[in-house]
């Protein structure tokens, strides 16, 4: 079971989410400013492996980490190259994330400078991009996601990008899923960890409510 929340659909750049009794549990504001926000923001970027805009996903993850709880929004879909690297702009400056990263593997580091000379031709600030080198196999770094995902501290924004997220996390292990949400996903949540040291011990207690709304 993965719980969702939803965001105003009024604006894009401005998420409150509430509990049945009306506290506040996460919010980000047009500006960029959060509230119930004290640990951090995090977007994390899988690039496809292939230029073949019909081959392979790529996955933009963002989590937001409020009262132990992991707020996630996502955006994967089949696109280029350069369509990734504009999208990769537009929900960073959506999110205003105090981490940002890139898988930095093999040709995939290559994403750093496009990002880079496209937000010159943008005439924006550059993206604060890391590079995560993944030595771990694949299948063991998502799967440091399950304590988060059987104590309930995930919640998804509802919509067709987190649940083909939410699809992929479910197929997870099986041989056909696809694991390019989950492996941005994970690389999030570790950028977290690095920011704030976030131990899966130091988080127990009760699951958040199950009805969440904007």
């Amino acid at each position: 079971y993965l719980p969702y929340f939803e965001i105003n659909g009024s604006t894009q750049r401005s998420m409150v989410a509430v509990n049945k009794a009306g506290t506040v549990l996460f919010q980000l504001n047009a500006n960029g400013t959060s509230a119930n926000m004290p640990a951090g923001l995090a977007v994390a970027v899988d690039p496809a492996l292939s230029d073949n805009v019909n081959a392979d996903y790529s996955a933009i993850v963002f989590v937001g980490l409020s009262g132990g709880t992991f707020w996630i929004d996502s955006d994967i879909a089949k696109r280029n190259p350069r369509q990734l690297v504009d999208d990769t702009i537009a929900f960073f400056q959506r999110y205003r994330p105090t981490a940002f990263a890139c898988e930095g593997n093999l040709f995939q580091s290559l994403i750093r400078d496009q990002l880079d000379a496209r937000c010159r031709e943008l005439h924006v600030p550059p993206l604060p991009t890391k590079l995560l080198l993944n030595s771990e196999p694949k299948r063991i770094r998502i799967q440091r996601l399950d304590p988060h995902l059987a104590m309930q501290r995930c919640r998804f924004r509802r919509g067709t990008s987190c649940q083909l997220l939410v699809d992929q996390l479910q197929s997870f292990p099986l041989p056909e899923y696809k694991d390019d949400g989950p492996d941005a996903l994970e690389m999030a949540v570790r950028l977290l960890q690095e920011l704030v040291g976030i131990a899966e011990e130091d988080r127990q207690g009760e699951p958040p409510e199950d009805n969440v709304y904007v």
